[in-house]
């Protein structure tokens, strides 16, 4: 028992140790809805993780959408569509964006639709925001209405309906068949978010505190791997912006990393106490006295954790704000 609540206290300053940063991450905001879906899909916003059961749920500034063998057409507020192709995964993002170069610099509206694998439809809204399709080797700036767009894990793919559009990276034009099951099996961002909810599911049955802050941390990797998908993007605000939305993860999973070394020690002192409950049954005052002593030392290095991630988290709330 000693020895695990030792290792347990040096894993917290290991994860206060990775604080120092300056990183930005966009508050989320409701951007579509959800207005039709076929088969199993799961969204994640932030850290939550649900499936969809019903049409009309709402979809963050920020949210990613996963299909299994299923389908799903979500409407944003502007009109605009996007229908999802079975075994694909996709960011929404609607944001103002600074444009132009010293003195000509001016902020405008964007749409940012991010393939990370599969095949997704876009057709363009009624509002003025500028539309980009996106994967993680090529940006797509839409000068027209709507277009397929996808990725295999090696080439992106787009075929233009209507309109043309301004590439930065490589693409392959023209129609193109979703890359499928197999590209979605090998492909991390998909696989992240998989597990991710499958770690929530299985806490919801447990219901226990640690397996719930496990969970937790599980969902923060995706936002981790989804970012450094795009670090490499050829396109450099995107890459940029990639690179600072992956150090504040850093942050807010190591904040979240301590919440599970708390539950961790909690469980282990409620432990120790019904075995000094145990002990004192059997009249083992030697037991009783060790199982005493193992609670009493739990309980210390539970303050000390408390202490480490309150400060942790606040170390992540100003990665979120800066």
């Amino acid at each position: 028992m000693d020895t695990k609540f030792k290792i347990s206290l040096f894993c917290l300053g290991v994860f206060i140790g990775v604080f120092f940063f300056n990183p930005s991450a966009d508050a989320s905001i409701p951007i579509a809805k959800i207005s039709s879906f076929r088969g199993e899909v799961i969204v994640q916003s932030d850290a939550k993780l649900i499936k969809v059961t019903e049409v009309g749920y709402v979809l963050n500034e920020g949210d990613r959408v996963l299909t299994k063998d299923g389908e799903v057409q979500i409407t944003f507020d502007d009109g605009a569509i996007m229908k999802v192709s079975p075994f694909t995964t996709a960011m929404i993002q609607e944001r103002e964006e600074e444009t132009g170069f010293w003195l000509f610099k001016t902020r405008e509206m964007v749409r940012r639709i991010t393939c990370f694998v599969g095949k997704l439809w876009f057709k363009t809204g009624i509002s003025k925001r500028k539309n980009y399709l996106q994967t993680p080797t090529a940006v797509c700036g839409l000068r027209g209405s709507d277009g397929d767009i996808g990725f295999d894990n090696i080439n992106t793919y787009l075929n233009m309906y209507t309109g043309m559009a301004d590439i930065v990276g490589k693409v392959i034009e023209g129609f193109f068949k979703a890359p499928g099951l197999d590209a979605a099996t090998k492909n991390r961002v998909y696989q992240t978010l998989l597990l991710a909810h499958k770690k929530v599911e299985e806490a919801k049955v447990t219901r226990k505190r640690v397996d719930l802050a496990k969970a937790r941390v599980e969902a923060l990797k995706v936002v981790k791997v989804a970012a450094a998908a795009l670090e490499k993007n050829p396109d450099k605000k995107v890459a940029k912006e990639a690179k600072i939305v992956a150090t504040a993860s850093d942050a807010i999973i190591a904040a979240a990393e301590t919440k599970v070394v708390i539950e961790e020690i909690k469980e282990a002192k409620e432990i120790a106490e019904e075995a000094v409950d145990k002990a004192r049954e059997i009249k083992d005052e030697e037991a009783a006295r060790e199982a005493e002593e193992a609670a009493k030392k739990a309980e210390e290095a539970a303050k000390k954790a408390e202490e480490a991630a309150k400060k942790a988290e606040e170390a992540a709330k100003k990665a979120e704000e800066a």
